[in-house]
């Protein structure tokens, strides 16, 4: 998630849990591939990469 902020700058990190009031905007963006999740075996992560 990413929060703007007034003085325009944001802020980032895993949402949990929220209430929103009394409006809330929210803005999707198409990726320009196909996104899926590879296993990286240097961090033993699975790590989000284009697709094949």
């Amino acid at each position: 998630m990413l929060v703007g902020r007034r003085d325009g700058s944001t802020c980032g990190g895993h949402l949990l849990s929220a209430e929103v009031r009394p409006t809330l905007e929210i803005v999707l963006t198409d990726a320009p591939t196909y996104l899926k999740r590879v296993f990286d075996a240097a961090s033993g992560l699975a790590l989000i990469g284009p697709g094949e």
